[in-house]
């Protein structure tokens, strides 16, 4: 977004420096700047989405892999974990729905490992143990709940800041695993 102001700014002011004259020609150069500009800020913005996204690991490369669809609700959540160390996890999680598409990864820390397990419930609303990692971030935290068994997931998430989104993953969803490695 900051780029994309930089730029404008800096074809603005190069288009208002410059002295108007009343050539057809330079008009139509004028009007391809603007064409220009659009297509690099479009540009500029595929480039960090394809940035951001070859920064999140591929879903194949993860130990684990838990998921939730529900094809009637369009509602899909996909959960990588790979363990770095007994207390913390490697973690992207995809969550789709029809409103929008969100993507978070990092790390995750389990910061009470070295206590009793978090009790959680499945759908069926049967108790199992369950080991809580967190990944704060400025804006919103997420706790990924993971089954003892390492068979079960679950996101709860937590919104930070005033502004309101719907652009959020859908919580008390249960993941079930679908894969290891």
């Amino acid at each position: 977004m900051i780029q994309r102001r930089i730029i404008i700014l800096i074809l603005a002011a190069g288009t208002f420096c410059c002295k108007p004259t009343s050539n057809q020609e330079d008009v139509l150069t004028t009007d391809s700047l603007n064409n220009d500009t659009t297509s690099i800020v479009n540009k500029i913005e595929n480039e960090v989405s394809n940035h951001n996204s070859q920064l999140a690991k591929d879903f194949d490369k993860f130990e684990m892999i838990f998921e939730f669809e529900n094809t009637d609700q369009q509602l899909k959540q996909r959960l990588g974990v790979t363990w770095l160390t007994n207390d913390s996890i490697e973690f992207r999680l995809l969550s789709q729905d029809d409103i929008c598409d969100t993507n978070y990864w990092g790390t995750a820390k389990d910061n009470y490992s070295d206590m009793d397990p978090e009790s959680d419930e499945d759908e069926n609303g049967e108790s199992y143990p369950a080991s809580e990692y967190v990944a704060e971030e400025e804006t919103y935290s997420l706790q990924i709940r993971i089954s003892l068994d390492k068979d079960i997931a679950r996101i709860v998430y937590t919104h930070k800041i005033e502004e309101a989104t719907d652009c959020i993953p859908q919580p008390n969803l249960v993941l079930v695993k679908k894969n290891a490695r």
